[in-house]
């Protein structure tokens, strides 16, 4: 019967008799590993083997009535790499900690390069230790070798964190080009965490698809990494943010495009637990077409609105456990993926989400161009058409939505994309009526984002100008304007770094 047996290399070892039969006499073996040798007189094979590699024995066994042989493979190991050490981070001057050696096989020394100062590694047992007295982003290099000087190597990278501040400069790959980025709270702490894709070359080795990186609170994160069966590669999926159960933390909505949108699984809820795992839940229909998030009945739970084809509009509202009720918005409300821009916010502060739709393309003939729809709570939305002198031409202008006055109703803002100095804000009057107020300020070009970057309760926006029309004048790159307290004017403020920071076309 063949066996199988491993050893080091340079490793001593003893395999016992192999036969049953007692009368066996002599015994013989060929193919043995150099320093290894057989035992004539009872059949045990022992020694130190002093070669590398899989050899194949045959041991002969003789008595009085005859000869008997058995063949089995001795596989002589040199040091090997059993997984890849993970990356780690600490805080400048802390105590650290770092044992390597269950990374390896068969290892009887260490070394390391590349540590920061303050580390060390402890050649017999492969603990890194210390505390680091020099902060950044660390590469280093672990030389395991065995009794024969045989080596393997192994890279990782240590993040130490400045001597004033606790943010760990974890090296997360955060390519513009290469990951989506996704904001969301999803193990419900209050802190905003992010979801991160890869997409395009990055995403060919099916490992670090996605992951979720939770906020420690102090400019730290720690990161969870999403299993692959989800399927989240950037480039075939696209994915969505809102908490789908309720229960306060951020679930991910996953929509299938391009040569995986070929089947009615084209779509998965994935409910957070908490702790960086998700319950994948099929939706079990075709989602095809422009998605929406919002809560268009109030109650605490994200829906979705689903935009595609000629005037084709549904709402699917959440039941909570990952399955929604779907019905068809009326054909009325014009609502066609390719000839209108939507923009969700809840413009008459009642706790429902509503949609503003913008005319684009062929449709916009100076005639409804845009209006607002106001949720009932029940699936159906009255329609308010805004003034024609609001000028909303989906070709012409760029809306933004926020709450720029703090009444908890939904604003728009109006940048033009041909007149810089004609951009305006529309203050919902809580009726699907809005009165514009003037910005006052060139825009043309700039990019803007819509936040609450004081924590008053209202909306601020802020203009980050792109380099090539910025350079003139460099004091004015990023600035924020805020809507007085009299409710008419705009105030700008240009923030104390703004020398240092250039817009190329990209996102904050």
């Amino acid at each position: 019967m063949q066996q199988n047996y491993t050893t080091p290399l340079l490793s001593s070892m003893i395999i016992g008799i192999l036969f049953s039969r007692k009368s066996l006499t002599s015994y013989s073996a060929s193919g043995l590993p150099q320093g290894l040798t057989i035992d004539s007189s009872n059949g045990e094979i022992s020694g130190t083997p002093t070669k590398k590699g899989e050899f194949t024995v045959t041991v002969t066994a003789s008595d009085a009535v005859g000869e008997v042989e058995d063949e089995f493979n001795i596989a002589v190991s040199t040091v090997y790499r059993k997984t890849q050490i993970p990356d780690v981070e600490t805080n400048f001057g802390n105590n650290f900690n770092l044992n390597v050696s269950g990374n390896f096989g068969f290892v009887s020394s260490y070394d390391a390069n590349g540590l920061p100062k303050g580390l060390t590694i402890d050649s017999s047992s492969g603990a890194i230790s210390g505390a680091p007295t020099k902060s950044g982003n660390f590469t280093v290099t672990v030389i395991a070798s065995d009794q024969g000087n045989n080596e393997v190597k192994d890279k990782f990278n240590i993040a130490v964190s400045s001597r004033n501040s606790s943010t760990v400069l974890k090296p997360f790959l955060f390519g513009l080009r290469l990951t989506n980025l996704y904001i969301g709270d999803f193990n419900g702490d209050k802190k905003s965490d992010i979801l991160r894709q890869e997409k395009w070359f990055r995403d060919n080795d099916n490992k670090l698809t996605a992951q979720v990186i939770f906020s420690k609170g102090d400019g730290q994160f720690t990161a969870s990494t999403l299993p692959e069966s989800f399927a989240l590669k950037g480039d075939e999926t696209n994915l969505y943010i809102g908490d789908f159960d309720g229960d306060g933390k951020s679930d991910i909505l996953r929509q299938e495009k391009g040569r995986w949108d070929e089947d009615k699984g084209t779509a998965h809820v994935l409910l957070s637990e908490g702790d960086g795992t998700f319950t994948p839940s099929p939706l079990g229909f075709a989602l095809k077409g422009n998605l929406y998030i919002g809560d268009f009945d109030g109650d605490g739970k994200s829906d979705i609105l689903r935009q595609k084809g000629i005037a084709i509009a549904d709402l699917l509202l959440s039941e909570g456990n990952g399955t929604f009720t779907r019905s068809r918005l009326d054909k009325s409300f014009a609502l066609d993926s390719d000839e209108t821009n939507l923009y969700i916010g809840d413009f008459n502060g009642d706790g429902k989400s509503d949609i503003l739709r913008q005319e684009n393309g062929r449709w916009d003939e100076n005639e409804e161009t845009a209006h607002v729809l106001l949720s009932q709570g029940d699936g159906q939305f009255s329609r308010s058409p805004l003034d024609e002198s609001f000028a909303l031409d989906g070709d012409e202008t760029n809306l933004y939505i926020g709450d720029f006055n703090g009444d908890k109703k939904s604003d728009i803002l109006r940048q033009e994309k041909g007149n810089g100095n004609n951009n305006h804000v529309l203050l919902s009057q809580g009726d699907g009526q809005f009165s514009r107020i003037s910005l006052g300020f060139d825009l043309e070009y700039d990019l803007l984002y819509v936040e609450d970057l004081d924590a008053d309760g209202k909306d601020e926006i802020l203009v980050h100008e792109e380099s090539r029309l910025s350079q003139p004048n460099r004091s004015r790159i990023m600035r924020v304007l805020s809507l007085n307290d009299d409710g008419e004017n705009f105030t700008e403020a240009l923030l104390p770094s703004a020398p240092q920071v250039y817009g190329q076309g990209g996102q904050l």
